[in-house]
């Protein structure tokens, strides 16, 4: 795992886009902070810029890119069983492509073992979609990503393609600046 995440770090930094599992689904993505590598993921999908893209990044850096950490969503994140990607209605210092209706950014704060590393050895957040084209079902495994889209990436990690096991995406939800939980998915 280590020596493929050496591998991969290269293609992040060069604002290339990978194909890897996360704790969810298969998933592509790139430096999240490299606006023409955002804009090569929304075309290489056919998905419209005004979709959402998803932040993944270390809990240890979430202040640098979100003005407000609700302290429910700490315990959130601390304690929910399932993966958890939480909208939080103000990103900052982030590309303007990242950001949602009023500034709002999707963050996943991951606890795959080989996503955490990867964000501590690439040091810089992931901009992230499901490895689908914008129509298609999500891809509950490697296998059952179109061979197509696997062409278009830059690298396609091999850790945890053999994986049969279906995933499914995470549970979404916004903290209201009540601090009202709304479950967007369960």
């Amino acid at each position: 795992m280590n020596t493929e995440i050496q591998q991969i770090v290269p293609v992040l930094q060069s604002g290339g886009l990978i194909i890897f599992p996360t704790d969810t689904v298969w998933c592509i993505g790139c430096n999240a902070l490299n606006e023409q590598a955002i804009g090569r993921m929304y075309a290489i999908k056919k998905r419209s810029t005004n979709a959402a893209v998803l932040l993944m990044e270390s809990y240890v850096r979430l202040m640098k890119y979100v003005t407000l950490v609700h302290p429910k969503a700490t315990a959130l994140i601390d304690y929910h069983a399932r993966p958890l990607t939480i909208i939080y209605n103000e990103g900052k210092d982030l590309p303007q492509s990242l950001l949602g209706e009023k500034n709002s950014i999707g963050v996943r704060i991951t606890k795959d073992g080989f996503c955490k590393a990867l964000i501590r050895e690439a040091d810089m957040p992931l901009a992230v979609m499901t490895a689908n084209y914008a129509e298609a079902p999500f891809p509950p495994n490697y296998a059952a990503i179109d061979p197509n889209f696997l062409k278009e990436a830059d690298y396609v990690v091999r850790y945890r393609q053999e994986e049969i096991e279906e995933y499914s995406p995470s549970t979404m939800l916004k903290i209201k600046k009540d601090g009202e939980l709304m479950f967007l998915r369960k």
